[in-house]
């Protein structure tokens, strides 16, 4: 039965991530563009969690990516340079011209300071068909002026073993196991705590590598879902905060209680810096 059961969660794990945009990225959009229409939305897609105000996460970005047909999917990121955001590789499409950065908003499609993405760059090993491993994305855009709602956040570089250590994620998205969006939802943050590699490894077994880094929440409840893609788990906030992972893979059931996966970004801080 525990076979069967973890052959279930990185099969979801697997198949959320190869058609992130088709089975989360697309029905959230639409979902969250008719509940601003309607002035009742300013959420995130965090299970669990509590309402963020804004600016408690300044380096928090939404990214809106036009698919084309009238489609659109949103993923999450973070702000590190008055030119660059971080995402994850499995958000990003063919031409990244078209997509829009929001920053300072508590919504994706209002608000905010609206910029177009000028090109992102993907982690040159990225490739899904391979497996999960390198799920990492560098955007460029133009400058964006910082204020006390709009901040970059620092890369991690410290030491690898965080295990034990308390972050804070944040994610504009839906909660709950039926995902659905609540009309007073807001962006929500929540506390996890980093969990060695070889307790994630027991749940998602291989495709852990040393380039991923884990949590598990404290009361088993709260968790990351699968459209807080590419949205930022780090230490503090902003300019005084670290950045320490970039949402990639979890369970693909909101409450099951079981690890998420990150990029861990001091892996790759080496790769990301020649690029800003």
């Amino acid at each position: 039965m525990k076979l069967l059961i973890l052959i279930s969660v990185i099969a979801c794990a697997v198949a959320e991530i190869s058609n992130y945009h088709e089975k989360i990225g697309i029905p959230l959009a639409i979902r969250l563009k008719q509940l601003e229409l309607a002035r009742d939305f300013d959420g995130s897609r965090i299970f669990g969690g509590h309402e963020a105000p804004l600016g408690a996460y300044p380096h928090m970005a939404g990214l809106v990516i036009p698919l084309g047909f009238s489609f659109d999917s949103v993923c999450g990121a973070a702000l590190i340079s008055s030119t660059r955001v971080l995402t994850a590789a499995h958000c990003m499409v063919s031409d990244a011209r078209n997509i829009t950065v929001v920053l300072g908003s508590r919504t994706i499609y209002y608000g905010g300071v609206r910029v177009k993405a000028t090109e992102a760059v993907n982690h040159p090993e990225w490739n899904i068909t391979k497996g999960l491993a390198n799920d990492i994305a560098v955007m460029f855009m133009p400058p964006v002026t910082f204020t006390d709602i709009i901040q970059p956040i620092n890369l991690y570089t410290g030491r690898s073993d965080l295990s034990g250590v308390w972050a804070s994620i944040s994610g504009f998205g839906i909660t709950g196991i039926s995902q659905s969006l609540s009309p007073d939802q807001s962006l929500k943050h929540m506390q996890t705590q980093v969990i060695s590699n070889e307790e994630c490894q027991t749940i998602f077994t291989t495709h852990v590598l040393e380039s991923n880094i884990c949590t598990r929440s404290g009361d088993n409840k709260d968790n990351i879902c699968s459209s807080d893609s590419g949205g930022p788990l780090s230490l503090g906030s902003g300019r005084n905060g670290f950045l320490i992972g970039v949402v990639s893979f979890g369970a693909g059931n909101c409450e099951l209680g079981q690890p998420s996966a990150f990029a861990r970004v001091s892996f790759y801080a080496p790769w990301i810096r020649s690029l800003m």
